[in-house]
């Protein structure tokens, strides 16, 4: 979908009174802001629809680790990965600091339930939330994106009926919201992985497209290509410390 909820509708945003747009703070003009209001009000109708409460009650934290590499380790000459206290410190942990992240992790360890969390936790505004300061959350399952090129046209197919917002609105919010997080579920399955041309998934994760929002792709195993910058993050299952 564009944003979303569990499984396969949903999304949220959250509006602050002004927003930053490269060195300064505007307030946005009352077209757009209606827009993105509008935006905002028609995914969060997906949230209780598609059940996200309930991942809260489901929801068991295993271990984390980050990739300490160079940009040779970070792409594929592993040197070591360290252990994260918490999923949250995936998004505050200096040393993991970037636009860019993958989050690896076998069949079954939590990669998209870890997801549903971060969503869960930022639209309940849970106190520690690393999407704290996220205006807008998007999260797409990228198996339901097959054929779709557009990401603003994925967006708008999975937005509550009767939101009256074209591609292009949607293009202008995300466009003019300086803080946008964005996660991409499961790119071992989606089906256009291989496609390198005309393909925004594709651009968003080579950093040609939304170059300053947050990106965060989820998968079983590596792209071919990402860049350097990204840095790597590994779900590694559960151990006794984290079951007790």
């Amino acid at each position: 979908m564009g944003i979303k909820g569990v499984g396969n509708r949903g999304g949220w945003g959250r509006q602050r009174p002004s927003e930053k747009h490269g060195g300064g703070s505007i307030i946005p003009p009352p077209r757009s802001a209606k827009k993105k209001r509008r935006l905002i009000s028609s995914t969060k109708v997906n949230i209780y629809r598609d059940r996200l409460y309930c991942v809260d009650k489901v929801f068991v934290e295993g271990s984390v680790h980050f990739l300490v590499a160079d940009e040779a380790g970070v792409r594929g000459q592993e040197t070591s990965w360290e252990r994260l206290e918490s999923y949250k410190r995936i998004y505050s942990d200096r040393r993991i600091k970037s636009t860019r992240r993958i989050l690896e992790g076998e069949p079954g360890y939590g990669k998209s339930t870890l997801t549903l969390q971060l969503a869960y936790d930022w639209c309940n505004g849970v106190q520690d939330s690393p999407f704290g300061d996220v205006e807008i959350l998007i999260l797409l399952r990228l198996r339901q994106l097959g054929g779709v090129k557009s990401i603003y046209r994925a967006i708008n197919r999975f937005l509550a009926s009767g939101s009256r917002l074209s591609d292009k609105d949607i293009e202008d919010v995300l466009k003019n919201t300086s803080s946008v997080e964005i996660l991409l579920d499961g790119y071992d399955e989606y089906p256009d992985q291989d496609k390198i041309t005309g393909n925004d998934v594709r651009s968003i994760i080579m950093r040609e497209m939304f170059p300053n929002h947050d990106v965060t792709l989820t998968t079983r195993y590596l792209p071919k290509k990402f860049p350097k910058l990204t840095k790597r993050v590994k779900l590694t299952g559960f151990d006794r410390r984290r079951a007790r």
